[in-house]
């Protein structure tokens, strides 16, 4: 798994919100270990990954949107996670286009990490198409949750079924430290004034 734990200045030629993030991330990634199986890359230019998704989805790819390119390179196979965050800068839509057997626990894991440590998103949310609904498992199996419907999402009569995932409830991570104790910090009975 990649650690993204320093946050490096983004430079300031960068023309869109990816760019700053991939300057970002960019060096953390490089140094990775070449003997890896899964390899995070986020140089892929905006015009690849726009019709890679127009292809693969049938969506847009946002002017804030970011993204990660995961290969496997045992099996030769990839995924390509697109993140579109919203008026809320804690939330982002997420869409995923990955090749059969892509989706092991350590690309979750990566792709976490990605979204909630590299990016410091809050939540993401996947909706699904009504021909999608097989890919439901997968979401549950993931971690995420059904939250619900959103009515006329991909058009007239078009609803998306909405799964999220929060970082607080998410399987692949460590759970965030909480600002107040968990631990019974009051003294020992013996110890008690009465």
């Amino acid at each position: 798994m990649v650690e993204i734990l320093a946050e490096a200045e983004a430079p300031a030629s960068v023309t869109c919100a990816h760019e700053a993030i991939a300057a970002r991330l960019s060096p953390l990634l490089g140094k990775a270990d070449v003997s890896r199986r899964f390899v995070l890359l986020v140089d892929d230019p905006r015009d690849f990954v726009a019709d890679f998704v127009a292809r693969g989805a049938g969506r847009t790819v946002g002017a804030n949107a970011t993204w990660v390119r995961i290969i496997d390179r045992w099996r030769g196979r990839g995924l390509l996670a697109v993140a579109h965050p919203g008026y809320v800068t804690s939330e982002a839509d997420l869409i995923v286009l990955a090749e059969p057997g892509m989706l092991v626990r350590p690309v979750l894991r990566d792709l976490c990490v990605w979204a909630f440590q590299g990016l410091g998103l809050q939540r993401v949310v996947a909706r699904l198409q009504p021909s999608e609904a097989h890919l439901a498992g997968y979401l549950q199996r993931a971690g995420f949750w059904h939250e619900g419907v959103a009515r006329d999402f991909f058009g007239p009569d078009a609803d998306a079924a909405l799964w999220g995932m929060s970082v607080f409830r998410c399987r692949w991570l460590p759970p965030p430290r909480l600002a107040i104790p968990t631990a019974d910090t009051s003294p020992p009975s013996s110890l008690v004034r009465h």
